[in-house]
């Protein structure tokens, strides 16, 4: 028997495949491959199958997986090969009956043909290695984390054993084949310098040396781009031996080495570094102990001395000991310490939506992270030290796994709480050697590459680093002036500086008041065009791009020429002062180091500039907003949004704080729906605001537009709650505000707002009435994804009403629509999953499948949970209606874990409904009837009226069929304990049942 688990799990016999039954099958399968002739304990394995969250009964599960693993690998007629050894299982077979085994055998083979110089041997033998690989290995087993380390290392070995193939080939004098495929393999991994070398060597063999040049060039512009680096010796050596044409190029042997690449990170959302890391080795070994000593670390000092990216480097290093990850939390943004635990649950990608208070937040961010291990790295706190003392101290006292690394300029204060103050880097002595002298060096490098520590300027760098007390930001910004500056003009300029502050009766310089001095010195060397365009860009509260970036920037009377704003903007990038962030987007964005902000914003303070900034700033966002083609759920409205969310909070705030309630009427609709999609009580705080504020009611504002877009925020919250006469009383006054002002495109709004919310918890002929009503409207308007929204929503209408016919050329219209333009970016998924069902319900079995994955796909590119949810939902349906057990089975286990991780409510009773159905159908009728018991809480608590299933009669059957084989007594015995279990609980049993019950 053979086994191949480098791409989609692949096992024969003498031949002919053997089919694995279950991905929970499989999964363990591969697990036990991927350790062949190793015991894997059963702990481990339960612990890999379900993310580290197994559910009640799951060392149960395990061994019905094992059993029907044998059973299946009996019947094909191997041998056993799966055997029971404590404390767990293993596979036991002769190393050819694993790809893997003979995978690394083919390479070890080819390694010794390449030292005997038998180049064309060795080639045959990487090739037949290479063709072993059939996809990414080890996907049946994707989520587990014993998977994914080995999978890494299978996949740098692959990489690996193609470059070796490639300098095989090359060896061989296939230098004219290798070309283009080399030309696909930068593409692809464009940071594997070998890569690019053997292209560089296979170009110059052709005769292209003009070519092999450029692809150096290309090399090094992509290097620097991305990582502000320079590419490495070996390939530098390479080019200077092309530009003299050196005689060793046209041999066999390799003309460079190369170090091997580093491994793989875990998974995680701490940022990458862009440039290298100098230093604090001893830093980060007292961090190492600290933090597996304690639950609750703080690093606090001045600003700019470093402290979140040695907090970033900490945390990166502790990663092996968190099986569920770490999760960085960025505080600089929020004003308002309400913030706080919502700003927490999104970075770890939990929902809020419904949870109307901080305190239901917290607690719910308890309950994720009770069981979980994970690493919570929350960033600068000193602005919100009480709001997050209180969440941290109430987190570490109920969540056992958990560890908090905190940075702040103050201790947060909490019991138990380990302080450690982080030190500027050390500074030199006599002799140019430390951490801070590195540090110089490397980025006076980065800046100007010809820059070299000798004889003639290490005096001068000596005295710049103690000078500046080894202030990382204050090394940065003067290793930037080496680029106009010799580092002893550099020495002198601060030497100047320091004597300045000194005879200002400063006797004693603070290491704060240093940095501002640097930063002083840095704002001093710019001209004054330059001094006003920083103060002016520390406006913005996140990154921004070149468009607002010229708005703001652009002098009060009259402005000036956006070329011009583009030269200062290009001069403050030159000289480090405005980050450029990697991506390639449809335009650049930039950002300010947070104490650049923070200066730049005293700066214009200081000169009585800053109202005159931030009305520029708020103006730019309101004519960003009002330009947006579509609707509100259009592409264009809610990935510019996205984009800019932080840029139209402050320019809210600010309108609020300048009291001008016009202009807060003018932003609001750029932020509810992502408000309401998020869960944000800031999103019902503002429409509270604006419906009962004075300053909203004044004549002159009265019949404004925003009023409109308030009043339909206000009823789609309201909406979730059930206060349907609340809700209908909104839109009644918004449709009557709309048609007063002559707003064809609110009142189509209204009416289709109006609609979709009649669907679920109302009238659905009065719904249909409505949504066709906004469709004329969006039809005369020419609002194309207004009119492909309201299709998809008259889509589920016809589906409420049994109208399947009807209900599908809703949904093709939809789908048609959606394709027309990015507008039609967050309906694709909708409307492709909206079909699929219909399709499957009208005998297009294949079709219906294939339009679901394309939902599903389309969700998944949107990076929206809750869309995401929505797509697997009706594949599942799909799935049932086209007699695919197995897929349904996967569709809804995915989604009822993704549902478990985010915490909603949402779509979990419909998941479950279908859980039920499928168990049913497999005879698992007791199960069945569990789960519908817990169904029918779910729906009670959500207050829906219709059900908009495809499969809705199915569903309807289900329960008298099962009363009708149970028996009355035994059904409602399992229905009342269905009922009274917690959510947390129904989800993780359903779990447990499915998969053994779908294979029974």
């Amino acid at each position: 028997m053979e086994f191949g688990i480098l791409g989609p799990l692949e096992v024969t016999h003498e031949g002919r495949p053997v089919a694995v039954p279950g991905s929970r099958e499989r999964a363990v399968l591969v697990l036990l491959l991927a350790s062949a002739n190793r015991v894997v304990p059963a702990e481990r394995l339960v612990e890999d199958l379900w993310a580290g969250r197994p559910p009640e009964g799951a060392a149960g599960a395990l061994r019905v997986f094992i059993s029907r693993l044998r059973r299946a690998l009996r019947d094909a007629g191997g041998e056993m090969v799966l055997l029971t050894k404590a404390p767990g299982y293993v596979i036991e077979i002769d190393d050819r009956a694993l790809d893997t085994a003979r995978f690394e055998i083919l390479v070890a083979q080819a390694r010794r043909l390449v030292a005997r110089d038998d180049h064309e041997a060795a080639a045959t033998a990487l090739h037949q290695a290479l063709a072993l690989w059939r996809g990414a290995a080890l996907t049946d087993a994707a989520d587990a984390p014993l998977a994914q380390a080995e999978a890494a290392r299978l996949e740098e070995e692959r990489l690996a054993a193609l470059e070796a193939c490639v300098e095989a080939d090359l060896a061989c004098g296939r230098h004219v084949e290798l070309v283009p495929e080399l030309n696909g393999l930068t593409r692809m991994h464009p940071l594997r310098e070998r890569l690019w070398g053997q292209r560089m060597v296979a170009l110059y063999r052709c005769g292209r040396q003009a070519d092999a040049l450029r692809a150096y060039q290309d090399l090094r512009q992509l290097l620097a781009d991305e990582l502000g680096l320079e590419p490495s010796p070996a390939l530098t050596l390479l080019e200077s031996a092309i530009l003299r044409q050196a005689p060793e190029l046209a041999g066999s042997d390799p003309p460079i080495e190369f170090p091997p690449p580093r491994p793989l990170t875990p998974r995680h959302n701490l940022p990458v570094d862009l440039t290298p890391f100098v230093g604090r080795v001893h830093e980060l070994e007292e961090l190492r102990g600290l933090l597996a000593e304690s639950r609750l670390l703080t690093l606090t000092g001045v600003g700019g001395v470093g402290k979140t990216r040695l907090a970033v480097q900490a945390a990166t290093a502790a990663l092996p000991r968190y099986p569920n990850g770490a999760r960085m939390v960025e505080l600089a943004p929020l004003r308002d310490g309400a913030q706080v635990p919502a700003a927490v649950a999104a970075a770890i990608g939990l929902e809020t939506i419904g949870l109307n208070t901080p305190d239901a937040v917290e607690s719910h961010l308890a309950g994720h992270l009770a069981r979980r291990e994970t690493l919570l790295l929350v960033d600068n706190c000193e602005h919100l030290v009480e709001p997050v003392a209180s969440l941290v101290h109430g987190l570490v006292t109920h969540c056992p796994g958990l560890t908090v690394l905190a940075t702040s300029r103050e201790p947060l204060g909490v019991p138990g709480e380990v302080v450690w103050n982080v030190p500027p880097l050390s500074l030199p002595d006599v002799v140019p050697d430390s951490d801070a002298v590195r540090f110089f060096c490397e980025r006076a490098t980065a800046f100007r590459p010809s820059f070299q520590l000798d004889e003639t300027n290490a005096a001068a760098v000596v005295r710049i680093c103690r000078r500046l007390d080894g202030i990382p930001l204050a090394l940065e910004l003067a290793a930037a002036r080496v680029q106009v500056l010799s580092p002893v003009q550099v020495a002198d300029r601060l030497e100047d500086r320091f004597r300045l502050l000194t005879g200002r009766g400063r006797s004693t310089v603070s290491r704060h008041k240093t940095l501002r001095a640097a930063i002083d010195w840095s704002y001093d060397l710019l001209g004054p065009r330059e001094q006003s365009a920083l103060a002016n860009l520390a406006v913005f509260a996140q990154n921004f791009d070149l468009v607002a970036a010229e708005a703001v920037m652009a002098a009060e009377a009259g402005g000036e020429e956006p070329s011009d704003s583009l030269e200062v903007l290009c001069r403050l990038v030159d000289k480090s002062l405005v980050v450029v962030l990697p991506g390639e987007g449809e335009s650049r964005r930039y950002h300010l180091l947070e104490t650049i902000r923070e200066y730049g914003a005293t700066k214009l303070a200081e000169a009585g500039d800053e109202a005159a900034a931030r009305r520029r700033h708020r103006d730019a966002f309101i004519t960003r907003a009002e330009g947006w083609k579509g609707t509100i759920l259009g592409g264009e409205c809610l990935r510019g949004v996205s984009a800019d969310f932080e840029n139209f909070r402050a320019a809210l705030d600010w309108s609020w704080a300048q009291r001008d309630a016009e202009a807060i009427l003018r932003l609001l609709h750029t932020h509810w729906v992502t408000w309401y999609w998020s869960g944000s009580l800031e999103g019902r705080d503002w429409i509270e605001r604006v419906l009962s504020e004075p300053e909203f009611a004044v004549p002159r504002l009265a019949d404004h537009p925003g009023h409109i877009d308030a009043m339909v925020a206000q009823a789609v919250f309201l909406a979730v709650e059930g206060a349907a006469s609340q809700v209908a009383e909104l839109l009644d006054k918004a449709a009557e505000l709309a048609s007063r002002i002559g707003d064809a495109h609110r009142l189509a709004m209204v009416d289709q707002t109006r609609g979709e919310l009649e669907l679920p918890f109302g009238d659905v002929a009065e719904g249909r009435r409505r949504l066709e009503a906004a469709l004329a409207g969006w039809e005369r308007l020419g609002v194309l994804d207004g009119v492909g929204w309201c299709h998809n929503h008259l889509g589920w209408a016809s589906v409420a009403e049994s109208d399947h016919e009807r209900a599908r050329a809703h949904f093709e219209q939809a789908v048609e629509l959606s394709r027309r333009g990015h507008l039609g970016t967050w309906l694709a998924p909708h409307a492709l999953a909206g079909l699929a069902p219909l399709l499957a319900h009208s005998g297009k079995p294949g079709q219906a499948l294939t339009v679901a994955g394309e939902a599903i796909t389309a969700a998944r590119r949107l990076g929206a949970r809750p869309v995401l949810a929505m797509a697997l939902a009706r594949a599942a349906e799909t799935a049932i209606l086209t007699g695919q057990p197995s897929r349904a089975t996967a569709n809804i286990t995915d989604l009822l874990e993704i549902l478990s991780e985010s915490g909603t409510s949402r779509w979990l009773g419909e998941a479950l409904e279908m859980t039920a159905l499928v168990l049913a159908d497999l005879g698992e009728a007791l199960c069945a009837a569990e789960i519908l018991g817990a169904c029918q809480a779910l729906h009670g608590a959500a207050g829906h009226t219709h059900r908009m299933v495809v499969i809705a009669r199915e569903l309807q059957d289900l329960r008298p069929r099962l009363r009708q084989e149970l028996g009355d007594t035994v059904f409602a015995h399992c229905h009342t304990l269905g009922q009274a279990l917690p959510r947390e609980a129904v989800t993780a049993r359903a779990l447990a049942w499915l998969t053994p019950a779908v294979h029974e």
